[in-house]
């Protein structure tokens, strides 16, 4: 399943290799602060293994072949709402600019397809503790996400 957007292709992620890209890209971010958490790298690849082949939702997104932004959502019943949802857990991207909200609005458009293909009412965020300004939940609220402070909620 690949989705053409305008300035990058979606696929879901089916190699270790995409999945250790993935968390290269992540990572990145960590080396530009002195963040109190060290990413380790293969235990992370471990983690990410075990969501995909436990049925998590993990889309990459590529620029010109290369891995410039990735999200994860994962199947949950959350205690605030009845039914499931599909909560994202990780969502990442360096792009800037117009590229930066076509990658998020590509992704998660593609978190939402998977969410009606699951029968789930809802798809949930949170923002990043790293995100300070709230800069992810105000973008998904220009997507048409509902946001309350930090928690986001786009219902299907």
């Amino acid at each position: 399943m690949q989705t053409s957007k305008q300035c990058g292709i979606v696929s879901k992620c089916n190699s270790v290799q995409d999945a250790f890209d993935a968390i290269r890209l992540y990572k990145s971010f960590m080396e530009d602060k002195s963040y109190l958490i060290e990413v380790d790298e293969d235990e992370a690849l471990k983690m990410m293994s075990t969501k995909i082949r436990s049925g998590s939702h993990f889309f990459i997104y590529r620029v010109n072949g290369r891995i410039r932004g990735w999200i994860l959502a994962t199947k949950v019943r959350l205690p605030y709402f009845t039914g499931y949802s599909l909560y994202i857990e990780y969502y990442c991207s360096d792009l800037l600019g117009f590229q930066s909200i076509s990658c998020m609005r590509a992704l998660h458009e593609e978190i939402a397809k998977s969410a009606r293909i699951c029968k789930v009412e809802r798809v949930v965020a949170t923002c990043g503790w790293f995100d300070t300004n709230r800069k992810y939940a105000r973008a998904l609220q220009m997507l048409g996400w509902k946001i309350d402070n930090a928690l986001c909620v786009n219902v299907l």
